[in-house]
This record gives C-alpha cells, structure tokens and sequence, in this order.
C-alpha cells in the first residue's frame, strides 16, 4: 500500500471515528410528550419524485407528492384493520410491537417489528393488516408518500369486506 493510500485510509478511519459520536448523540425526543395523530397535516413536496418499493412498480409524482406524519398507538389485542394506502408509507416503531400480515399471503404468516425496526408499506392497493399480538400498546410513526390530491383519504382506504382465507382473523 503506498503512503498516499495508506494516509487516505487513516483519515477516513479517523474521520468515521469522529462523526459516529455525533450521530449517536442526535437527541430524542420522548414519544409521550409528541401528540397523537398527525403532525404535519398536507405537506407538499414540489419535487418530482419516482417511487419503488421492493419489488413493487414505479410510480412517478411528477408534480410532487403529500406528506403526512402520524404518530400513533394501536391496543393490544387491536389492529388497523384490512387496509391500504394510496402511496407508500413508511412505518417506525417506538413501544410496544405490530406483525403485518400481507392480504395475499396464502399462509398467513406475519412478521414482527419491535421498538427500534419498522417497515415500508408499497402502497397502490397493497392489503396488509398490522396487529398489536402483544400485551402493551404498540406505538409508531408513520410517514406517508402519497400522490398529489390524494389529501387525507389517501391516508388509510379500510376495507372492512376484505378478509384473507388463509388467516384465522
């Protein structure tokens, strides 16, 4: 290794070694003192933005989209409901735990997000349901990436006929 890259790479080392203590002491702030429901109501971003998830489609906002950020909490035993959204949400979890279950899972076999994880939702007609299977209340942040006039009917489409034949719910 020459003294140019060997240099290079001791700086960048100490240069990692500096920052990491900056992004750890980011302070938090205590879910309970932030209200629940929505924090920022109709946010427009006016950039255009393409948007996949997973292995879902691209979707294009050519003119920008909406944001909304939700705090919420969801009961043990209790559970969003068979729902989708009109674009993609992502999903970060405070206290407590949901699983999501995808509508078209034909073994019904949810996965499990605790404080610290979350998930992103596709969106576009995507089913799922989250559940709260635990014995404490699971709260959460989500943030919404709708189309531009989606307004807060976009938010959350219940579908209260919908039902999986594969789960026992």
């Amino acid at each position: 290794m020459t003294r140019l890259r060997r240099g290079l790479t001791l700086a960048l080392i100490a240069t990692a070694m500096s920052v990491s203590p900056i992004l750890a002491a980011i302070a938090q702030v205590d879910p309970a003192t932030v209200p629940q429901g929505f924090l920022v109501a109709a946010g427009f971003e006016a950039t255009p933005l393409h948007l996949k998830v997973g292995s879902g489609a691209t979707h294009v906002y050519a003119t920008g989209s909406q944001i909304y950020v939700q705090h919420a909490t969801i009961a043990p035993g209790s559970s969003t409901g068979w729902h989708t959204h009109s674009g993609a949400v992502i999903v970060v979890m405070v206290n407590g735990a949901l699983t999501l279950y995808d509508g078209d899972d034909r073994s019904c076999t949810g996965e499990t997000f605790g404080p610290g994880s979350g998930f992103t939702d596709q969106g576009f007609g995507h089913i799922h349901i989250a559940r709260n299977e635990g014995t404490v209340p699971a709260e959460f942040y989500a943030t919404y990436i709708l189309p531009p006039g989606s307004g807060d009917a976009g938010v959350k489409t219940p579908l209260p006929d919908f039902h999986n034949p594969a789960c026992s719910f």
